[in-house]
């Protein structure tokens, strides 16, 4: 039985690895092991509010409704699946799951790609640009410059 490790810390990316896998030739007796990485942060005030109980609480909920949908899409495919939900640094969790002897293959979430993405990461970033004196400045990409022409209102 082939066991393939799916280790995400964003569901849209285990999302695209999940389609990833379904688009390729599939084993009959091929099982998906969800495993979903999430890290409580409190952190400064938030501390007053929030209790590092209750933090951990709220992202496992959360870690619990990214795997619903997933495991749901595994599901309707016909593929086995079995889920995790792991607490920690992403980076040092994600490393000891894919050292588990009794996974084949580990398959990590692809890049996001196309238009969307790039904006969507120009958008969260910032866009390095220069103005027309050749200083540098951070704009966004839906932040008008002083000197462009007004944009027309919807």
């Amino acid at each position: 039985m082939a066991r393939v490790l799916i280790p995400f810390s964003d569901p849209d990316g285990a999302h695209r690895a999940i389609v990833q896998l379904l688009a390729e030739p599939r084993d009959l007796h091929l099982s998906v092991h969800l495993f979903a990485v999430v890290e409580p942060r409190v952190s400064g005030r938030t501390r007053i509010h929030l209790t590092e109980a209750r933090a951990a609480a709220m992202v496992h909920d959360a870690a619990r409704r990214w795997l619903e949908p997933l495991e749901a899409a595994l599901a309707a495919a016909g593929v086995a699946c079995t889920s995790e939900i792991a607490f920690g640094p992403a980076r040092q969790s994600i490393r000891a799951a894919t050292e588990r002897a009794d996974i084949d293959r580990v398959l990590l979430p692809p890049a996001a790609r196309g238009l969307f993405a790039r904006r969507e990461r120009g958008r969260l970033a910032g866009s390095r640009c220069a103005d027309r004196e050749g200083n540098g400045a951070y704009r966004y990409p839906d932040q008008q410059r002083r000197d462009d022409p007004p944009r027309a209102r919807d």
